[in-house]
């Protein structure tokens, strides 16, 4: 069994790095220079040099392939690209050359597999398309949200917990864990001020995503949640106008303590203040509509 992106990196990239390297040499760039680039070591560049690009059935032939390698010459020369901008013109061209394009004749050929004419393997489904849209809208407005906390410096710094502040946020359509997201590693505090230490992540922050979901199920309109750290002053600050859930020890089984309420209740609870125990610190459980909602309300009061 031969998948499409077996052959992406000989049918696509090596073609495709081997000519900008030769483009870029012309323009008098080193070949250390030109591998640190492209991500390779000077003697495969080297080896990019020496050799010919002008096959004629190769996809060196290709209008867009040809295009795209100009588009990336001229920005490189003009420093006007960045690693990230790179990577995002390349992977979108090698998408529509895998969808009924050039790799897909590859495809079909070197995988002697009797596709049907129509065959839409590669063809992301509407379904799946959305999935991805989703997930990235919802990971890119918690690190942004989380972005925005950090830049408030010591403000934010007196509200992470000791065991580091966790921030999650589900899609729309969460079903379970997956569809949460939240930051390996949580959000920790240095010298008074937060710090990320990691990029979001679907899959992270179990409590949270736990009670999250849970709540989700219940029809709640939350979408989001923070743990902060639990003093009094910080929960009188923050619950006059909310609900709010009391424990009066450290809860170790979060889906038992709330199905002890029904779903109407769940939807009134907007703070969950955790008393803590022995080794294990008090924190408060912070909802939001989205990671902004939360933002702006701790951003308010503190």
């Amino acid at each position: 069994m031969n998948f499409v992106c077996e052959i992406v990196p000989s049918s696509f990239l090596t073609p495709l790095r081997r000519l900008i390297a030769q483009k870029l040499s012309n323009e008098g760039w080193k070949q250390v220079d030109i591998g640190s680039l492209l991500g390779v070591s000077q003697p495969v560049i080297s080896s990019y040099l020496s050799s010919s690009s002008s096959n004629p059935t190769s996809i060196n032939s290709n209008p867009t392939f040809k295009g795209l390698v100009d588009k990336i010459i001229t920005k490189i020369t003009e420093d006007k690209i960045t690693n990230i901008i790179l990577m995002e013109e390349i992977c979108n061209v090698c998408q529509t050359f895998r969808t009924a394009g050039p790799l897909c004749e590859v495809h079909r050929r070197t995988a002697e597999i009797d596709f049907l004419p129509n065959c839409s393997i590669c063809f992301p489904s509407e379904t799946s398309r959305k999935i991805f849209d989703d997930k990235l809208s919802v990971t890119r407005e918690l690190y942004e949200a989380a972005v925005r906390l950090i830049a408030s410096g010591e403000r934010f710094g007196q509200l992470i917990p000791e065991v580091g502040c966790q921030f999650v946020c589900s899609t729309e359509e969460s079903e379970d864990f997956s569809d949460i997201v939240g930051f390996p590693g949580r959000i920790i505090k240095v010298k008074d001020k937060g710090q990320i230490i990691s990029y979001p992540e679907f899959g992270q922050g179990a409590i949270l995503a736990q009670i999250l979901g849970y709540f989700k199920k219940q029809s709640s309109e939350f979408n989001s949640l923070i743990s902060i750290r639990r003093t009094e002053d910080i929960l009188k600050a923050i619950s006059p106008k909310k609900e709010v859930l009391l424990t009066f020890e450290a809860d170790k089984d979060w889906i038992q303590t709330l199905q002890a309420y029904s779903s109407q209740q769940i939807q009134e609870i907007e703070i969950i203040a955790d008393a803590g125990g022995l080794g294990l610190e008090p924190l408060i459980y912070l909802f939001g509509n989205t990671p902004n909602d939360i933002v702006d309300f701790l951003l308010a009061k503190f």
